[in-house]
């Protein structure tokens, strides 16, 4: 069975809908590694105060783009997330992505070396109730199946649990829209290769949270945009934060100690817990706050431990390895 048929939802979320894609593609060639979250080492976390109205002017009504904690480039800042991994792939994994302007479903063979992610215009998308037809909106899927017979493509969305098809006649207009730049990426892991263990610089700063008093203050937000800011946060959550505490926790699994990787894991589920009790604020957006942030505090002093006792270890262990494997 070709590998595309097993490739499922990204694992973990990672900058984008395209990095998520890709994350599951190395998931899946890899039988199950997660090391290419190692590319995060490229980014840190900051947090920058937004305002509402000025962001709905700029960029719509998509709470996708508010999201005032983001990754900033340490270096290459002149290149787009999209460049950077890809180069990262082909460096490190000899997994190749090529940019062509558009794909031809009818002529595409099976390939099970081959993975392909699309641009689409949600506006396009029958199957997207929240914007088709209503509001364009600039989104990429990853194809699963082609099935030429009934003129289908099965995907996998970002923003919905299960793959599920799309007409050849749908895509074609979703990806033919302005708003769509009609980019498809083809990634090619024919030649793949695995790593081997590698000394990394670790950069302590950049595997930390330091913003939860600015969490707090998001959450107060209590106005008419506030569901906006809370779906806005929730992406923050998802995309940005919950993969560098992953990260952080496959880097302390290789110093082994009990304690930090007690604290480490804690935090990995506390993200979780607190990505999931945003999604019902959404729904419920009058729930009390008080026990969120009771909890939000708790992971602060945490988080405090937990970077004093990280300190102490990268002073004393002369090797930090990547592992790879």
């Amino acid at each position: 069975m070709p590998l595309n048929e097993d490739i499922n939802y990204p694992k973990i979320m990672m900058i984008d809908c395209y990095c998520s894609y890709l994350f599951s593609i190395y998931y899946a060639i890899s039988n199950g590694k997660s090391d290419v979250l190692y590319f995060l080492f490229n980014y840190k976390l900051e947090y920058r105060k937004l305002n509402v109205e000025e962001n709905k002017g700029t960029y719509g009504i998509n709470p996708w783009h508010y999201q005032p904690f983001y990754l900033s480039k340490i270096n290459k800042k002149d290149q787009s997330h999209r460049s950077l991994i890809n180069d990262y792939l082909k460096h490190n994994y000899n997994i190749e992505v090529s940019i062509c302007d558009k794909i031809n479903l009818e002529n595409q063979n099976h390939n099970e070396n081959i993975f392909y992610i699309i641009n689409v215009d949600e506006y396009f998308i029958p199957e997207n109730k929240e914007r088709f037809m209503t509001e364009h909106s600039m989104h990429s899927l990853l194809i699963k199946k082609i099935d030429k017979t009934n003129q289908l493509v099965e995907v996998i969305d970002t923003e919905r649990p299960t793959p599920y098809q799309i007409r050849f006649i749908d895509l074609y207009n979703s990806m033919n829209s302005i708003k769509s730049d009609s980019k498809c990426y083809m990634i090619n892991y024919q030649n793949y290769k695995g790593i081997s263990n590698q000394d990394i610089e670790i950069n302590t700063n950049n595997l930390l949270f330091p913003y939860y008093d600015e969490l707090i203050f998001e959450l107060n937000q209590k106005n008419n945009d506030y569901k906006y800011i809370l779906k806005g946060l929730h992406f923050s959550i998802l995309y940005k934060i919950i993969p560098l505490v992953k990260l952080r926790e496959q880097v302390l699994m290789n110093i082994g100690e009990n304690d930090i990787n007690t604290l480490s894991n804690k935090q990995v589920y506390e993200w979780t817990l607190i990505s999931n009790l945003i999604l019902k604020l959404i729904m419920k957006p009058n729930r009390n706050l008080s026990n969120l942030f009771d909890k939000i505090l708790v992971m602060k002093k945490r988080e405090e431990e937990l970077g004093s006792l990280m300190a102490f270890l990268i002073t004393n262990n002369n090797k930090w390895v990547k592992n790879g494997r």
